[in-house]
């Protein structure tokens, strides 16, 4: 499953920059970029219902499945730029938690990837009432000509992020 993520995620990504290049070459905000990315994503996970059924990319998504606002250890802020998740009815719950920065912005880079660091990470009985379990966390960086990632996984160096790779756009 992890791997489906980061393949239909890589696709979206080029997508945006094939159909939707200009929010990124008018320097439009990040919630704008990202929106782009999730609407692609969705268009993707439904031609993969037999996998997605039942999940949805959703950005800044603020709630649990009970409702009660998402909270991420040591985090004021309760949600990630975008997630595909279930909204609490599947298990498991949180597939992709993704951060974004557009063009050079470097505002809350170290915040972002604490967050990241946290939700991947497995939980237990004090983190309950956290988002923790997500399958993958994602640091995108998003700019006119290429774009940067670094993986977050749980199940690898405990949640440390990947090094960044550099993805070249024609």
């Amino acid at each position: 499953m992890k791997q489906l993520v980061q393949e239909i995620l890589n696709e979206a990504i080029l997508i945006v920059y094939k159909e939707d290049r200009d929010v990124l070459t008018n320097k439009v905000i990040e919630r704008c970029v990202c929106a782009r990315l999730a609407h692609h994503l969705e268009n993707l996970m439904r031609k993969r219902d037999d996998v997605f059924m039942g999940y949805y990319a959703d950005v800044e998504y603020d709630r649990m499945a009970n409702a009660d606002p998402k909270h991420i250890v040591g985090e004021k802020k309760h949600v990630c730029d975008l997630l595909i998740h279930s909204r609490g009815h599947k298990k498991p719950d949180n597939l992709l938690a993704l951060e974004m920065k557009v063009h050079d912005h470097n505002s809350n880079v170290e915040c972002d990837i604490c967050r990241l660091k946290h939700i991947v990470q497995h939980g237990n009985e004090h983190t309950t009432g956290y988002v923790r379990d997500t399958l993958i966390g994602v640091f995108l960086r998003m700019q006119e000509q290429q774009y940067k990632r670094r993986i977050f996984d749980g199940d690898v160096n405990d949640g440390e992020p990947s090094e960044e790779e550099t993805i070249q756009i024609q």
